[in-house]
């Protein structure tokens, strides 16, 4: 890969690596729904390169600090830039960012036009190598990256394990327990570092060994990274008190807003939407994560998903369907209070607002084994009727069809979920609440 070391930064990566993401998870995804173990096979040692760029590049290298073998990134590279965590991490550091200040960090740290007066600041100057075209290096732990880098191990160790049980494999099998470790101390680690109990929520810590900026500062502010670890589905099912975290989601004071979810907690003082930044201003890319997060948080967490909760889920991707207005189109950003604009640049690829429909809201989960499931968030009264189809899953076509109505000769609720499998009737169910499980063979 050509090497891209010139945006805004002075670590030299290939491109694959310029902004952070969950490519291995996103990999197994696509095994799940169209298996070839010949390509897996293929791709295998390339995933396990990927994230070994990762963790010689971006990990806390200082065994003395409490971030010590976490993953740090800049909120730029995150794609969440001019972050709230990163505002209260500037303004708590000295030395080349000593100019930062709470009265003035707006004129520093906040747009590109803030980048370039701090560009020509003293700091700058001093130590030319804190920032580059202005944009402060100050590495911070973030939720987001470590619930990434967990789904990617975990995917490795699932892949690796498929192919054991297939050739009996021993090197693929070691190679599966040395990446389940490895998820298991992200895991861990994250869960004690990150979980503030007094916040009741994951938190930003600036990254230990930063050699500019302050090192181990927690930013005492919820932003919607903190939900990512649920999309991955890595918090401990055992443990409940995570579940207080989306207590915010619906709240005022938290990422509740008229149009739309925010990407920060809107009684934080730096909360502002208006400013193109990460810290309130909504962003398709944190609606994606989002959503998914908190559907897999009422299917694979909570005893029992209410309506009320399937109400705040439709809510939700609701007003971001609304947002595309007549046209289709996944705008940069936009203003959650008003909903104006789906701004920047057109059909901005940071969204997978198709997934919100499919898996999330609809529930539609594939599997590596021959089989899917429907485990719909849909409350019933919503709509009369839904078509899932036209779907290719494991080299058969899908079709799923739920109605109120079958026969507008009959009265009363004629409520079936049906599933075709190449074009034969294979399941049915009476209910949208409950589970159904289709196997192809």
């Amino acid at each position: 890969q050509r090497v891209n070391g010139n945006f805004l930064t002075w670590k030299d990566r290939p491109e694959s690596h310029h902004y952070s993401s969950w490519m291995i998870d996103g990999t197994e995804a696509l095994l799940k729904v169209h298996p070839n173990k010949e390509w897996r096979d293929m791709m295998l040692p390339r995933m396990e390169h990927h994230q070994k760029v990762w963790d010689d590049l971006f990990t806390v290298k200082n065994p003395k600090s409490k971030t010590h073998g976490m993953y740090k990134i800049l909120d730029l590279y995150d794609g969440m830039e001019f972050a709230i965590s990163a505002v209260m991490s500037l303004i708590e550091s000295d030395g080349a960012f000593e100019e930062i200040k709470e009265n003035n960090w707006k004129k520093y740290y906040l747009g590109w036009g803030a980048c370039r007066n701090f560009a020509k600041s003293e700091g700058a100057k001093k130590y030319p190598k804190a920032s580059r075209g202005g944009y402060p290096n100050l590495y911070l732990v973030r939720p987001s990256v470590n619930s990434y880098f967990y789904g990617n191990n975990l995917s490795l160790a699932n892949l690796y394990a498929q192919k054991a049980k297939e050739s009996s494999d021993k090197e693929a099998l070691k190679l599966s327990k040395k990446y389940k470790n490895s998820a298991a101390k992200i895991q861990q680690k994250t869960m004690s570092t990150l979980w503030n109990e007094e916040d009741q929520f994951f938190n930003t810590i600036s990254a230990g060994d930063n050699e500019y900026g302050v090192k181990d500062y927690e930013a005492r502010v919820r932003e919607s990274v903190g939900f990512t670890p649920w999309y991955f589905n890595m918090v401990p099912k055992s443990e409940r008190k995570f579940d207080k975290a989306w207590e915010m989601l619906d709240s005022n004071k938290g990422f509740k807003n008229a149009k739309g979810a925010t990407t920060a907690e809107r009684q934080s003082p730096y909360y502002n939407e208006h400013a193109y930044a990460w810290n309130g201003r909504g962003w398709p890319l944190s609606n994606s994560i989002l959503y998914k997060s908190f559907a897999n948080y009422l299917k694979n967490y909570k005893t029992e998903v209410t309506a009320a909760d399937k109400k705040l889920l439709y809510k939700n991707i609701e007003q971001i369907t609304d947002l595309h207005g007549k046209q289709p189109n996944i705008g940069e950003w936009y203003i959650p209070s008003n909903g104006r604009g789906f701004g920047g640049c057109k059909d901005y690829f940071h969204s997978s607002y198709p997934d919100m429909i499919i898996e999330d809201l609809l529930g539609f989960t594939s599997s590596h084994e021959n089989k899917f499931s429907i485990n719909t968030l849909l409350p019933q009264e919503k709509w009369d009727y839904f078509y899932l189809g036209n779907l290719r899953y494991h080299n058969r076509d899908i079709d799923i069809i739920w109605k109120k109505d079958w026969d507008a000769e009959k009265g009363g609720n004629q409520s079936k979920l049906c599933v075709w499998v190449d074009g034969k009737l294979k399941a049915t169910s009476k209910s949208l609440n409950e589970k159904l499980t289709v196997k192809l063979d």
